[in-house]
């Protein structure tokens, strides 16, 4: 009997290290705040991004215009570049950026509006 508990607890704990093992976490994971410049003039935001089922997630929020958990719709990373897209009424928000040393520094675009952003991690 006491073989069969054994090999019961040494099998749940293979499952769970197993299970966290495997969800490898992306580079990009963890809170960032940063700023973008355009048109417009100079907007801080900061963005969300984790990890979920093997697939990137993330939200945006831009705390001057009272825009808090805005969904991220698309993230795509190869190799040190960073895109990101965020609907916004009639637009979407492209951002495409370089990762580097905690730091995400690029361009955005929109139908109306372009110029730069950079993002840190603490």
């Amino acid at each position: 009997m006491k073989e069969v508990f054994r090999i019961i607890v040494l099998t749940a704990v293979f499952i769970i290290t197993s299970a966290f093992t495997s969800s490898k976490l992306s580079p990009i994971d963890g809170q960032w705040s940063g700023e973008f410049k355009g048109n417009a003039g100079t907007l801080p935001f900061q963005t969300r991004f984790w990890t979920e089922n093997g697939e990137i997630k993330g939200t945006i929020d831009f705390p001057s215009v009272k825009v808090y958990r805005k969904e991220i719709s698309w993230i795509l990373i190869e190799t040190d570049i960073v895109h990101f897209e965020v609907p916004n009424d009639s637009e979407v928000l492209v951002f495409e950026g370089i990762l580097t040393d905690n730091k995400l520094i690029g361009e955005f675009k929109a139908k109306t509006d372009r110029g730069t952003f950079n993002l840190i991690r603490p």
